[in-house]
């Protein structure tokens, strides 16, 4: 199985350092260049099945990423949803990362109130990514979905020691392609390749790059 990773264009609130988790997002114009880039990248890539979050970020993204594909049914997938970030989500990181460092925690093992731990997050991530595996065995699978998710996937199958802290900075619009085993290990191709972005305009400030 050859898995190829896409993480939604960038967001208004990607742009003004603002937690999504699981709120919609919307792209902004920079996030549509990307997906745009993403698509041109792409088209002539043999896809067998596309999954998307069902959040808009992810869900307009490979709507972009498909419209130059054979045509294909996307299917959304809440299991492909970022992390759920309770009462932070809608308020800037830098709260969330004053919460955090006042209780000495990181992502992995941090529990935002009314919001979801990195284990559990990580339970239904794994849980999708096996279901798949078994139905698309020598296919390939594009995946649109969020930073936090494809750090999951990453840390998972690249064997880490801790794949709950794993934290790769994987950038909007990145690609990332693995070749998974018939033991479910990955190989990995590349790995946040952004080549294809270069010459966009990136809107609002430097983003903190966490889970969003």
């Amino acid at each position: 199985m050859r898995l190829i990773l896409v993480r939604h264009g960038e967001t208004e609130d990607n742009a003004s350092n603002t937690v999504q988790g699981q709120t919609h997002g919307r792209l902004s114009l920079t996030g549509r260049s990307q997906a745009e880039s993403v698509s041109l990248r792409l088209k002539d890539t043999k896809v067998d099945a596309i999954y998307t979050s069902d959040l808009d970020r992810a869900r307009v993204t490979a709507k972009i990423i498909a419209s130059r594909l054979p045509a294909l049914v996307r299917t959304e997938d809440i299991r492909l949803r970022e992390q759920d970030f309770g009462v932070f989500e809608g308020r800037p990181i830098v709260d969330l990362l004053e919460k955090m460092e006042g209780e000495k925690a990181d992502f992995a093992t941090f529990v935002p109130e009314k919001g979801e731990s990195r284990v559990e997050f990580q339970k239904r991530i794994i849980h999708f990514f096996e279901e798949k595996r078994r139905l698309h065995a020598g296919e390939t699978v594009l995946i649109v979905t969020h930073y936090g998710v494809i750090n999951i996937l990453l840390g998972w199958l690249l064997g880490h020691d801790d794949p709950l802290a794993t934290d790769w900075r994987i950038g909007n619009g990145s690609v990332t392609i693995l070749d998974i085993d018939q033991d479910g290990q990955g190989q990995p191709h590349i790995v946040n390749d952004s080549e294809h972005l270069e010459g966009l305009a990136q809107s609002g400030s430097e983003p903190l790059e966490i889970d969003s």
